[in-house]
């Protein structure tokens, strides 16, 4: 398609819309190719595979619950803002390498950055995105310059070492825990799957136990927003009130 609006693909940005985010939607993974990327994947594979994701389950029982312990006095509490958003960021910087001081600055970047993907934001963000990509491009490199110079048990450390639809489902937009499950694409298929789809389904099993561990009802306190994003449906909101379990109320996990 040609239409002004419609000039970006998932992972491609046109070069009339920003030069610089042309040149970097065509040197990332999803473009890389079949030999490189084949290479730079197995090397993610292996800091992710199942035994390390699972050894990782303490520290994500104790990150959850660390978060749930700032909101269970409440009785209130955003659940994009205050518990899903920062959690699997605390999970995962650790696992790459970054230091948790830099967490939330790598937040904003990132939240302005997926704005890449949404063709009805990406030409009147263009500015602001590759502001981001910028600032988060010179981060990198001097994050892989101080790993480069003291390499840890880490995977940009071991990067750098090898040198590197209604159609389907019924009533989609409702959540049914027992729906049949086999047919979505929620972390993609073939050789581009998510390198952090096992890693991102223990942390939802862990959050979701230990919510319902901590927390006895919950009722929706507001309007649900969502990322304007055409390629899929984020919550930016999910602002709830609740009662915390007799047994938790001032508790955590032992």
């Amino acid at each position: 398609m040609r239409h002004p609006d419609f000039r970006v693909s998932f992972g491609y940005v046109d070069p009339d819309i920003s030069p610089y985010l042309h040149e970097r939607s065509k040197s990332g993974l999803m473009a890389a190719s079949a030999d490189r990327h084949r290479r730079l994947r197995g090397v993610a594979v292996r800091a992710l595979r199942p035994r390390v994701m699972d050894s990782m389950r303490p520290q994500m029982r104790s990150i959850i619950d660390e978060l749930i312990d700032g909101v269970i006095d409440r009785g209130r509490c955003g659940i994009v803002r205050d518990l899903t958003d920062p959690f699997p960021a605390r999970v995962m910087m650790p696992v790459l390498g970054v230091p948790p001081e830099d967490v939330p600055r790598i937040d904003e970047w990132a939240t302005a950055s997926v704005a890449i993907f949404d063709v009805s934001r990406l030409r009147a963000q263009a500015t602001q995105i590759e502001a981001a990509g910028r600032a988060f491009e010179a981060y990198c490199g001097e994050l892989i310059e101080a790993h480069r110079r003291d390499p840890g048990p880490d995977l940009i450390s071991e990067l750098i070492r090898v040198h590197r639809d209604p159609a389907v489902f019924t009533d989609p937009d409702t959540f049914d825990i027992d729906r049949d499950s086999t047919a979505h694409f929620t972390f993609g298929f073939g050789p581009h799957a998510c390198l952090g789809a096992q890693l991102a389904r223990i942390e939802m099993a862990e959050v979701l136990a230990a919510l319902a561990r901590r927390v006895e009802s919950w009722e929706l306190a507001g309007e649900v927003t969502h990322t304007p994003m055409s390629s899929n449906g984020n919550r930016l909101s999910l602002p709830v009130t609740f009662t915390a379990a007799t047994a938790a109320a001032g508790e955590a996990t032992s």
